[in-house]
């Protein structure tokens, strides 16, 4: 039997206050790496958020091999999990 393993990807995503879309700016396997880039960060016009998604390993392994497309709108869905968020 062939089981697939899935594990958590994480999205760095940017948003203004004042508009709904949400841009992917950054993507990891490693949440810390992304939650230190946006620590000190404090707006009153813009929120960051890290949310976790399941994939598949080759599907990660394949990101990571990859340039990311940096300003990518990002569509929210049940598979998603917010981590941290800087509001």
């Amino acid at each position: 039997m062939n089981k697939t393993n899935y594990q958590d990807y994480y999205y760095l995503l940017y948003k203004l206050r004042s508009h709904p879309k949400l841009w992917i700016i950054d993507e990891s396997d490693n949440k810390f790496y992304l939650i230190n880039k946006i620590k000190n960060i404090k707006s009153n016009k813009e929120v960051y958020y890290i949310v976790a998604k399941k994939h598949t390993v080759n599907y990660i392994k394949d990101k990571l091999d990859s340039k990311l497309k940096k300003f990518e709108i990002f569509k929210v869905d049940s598979k998603c999990k917010l981590v941290h968020n800087t509001e």
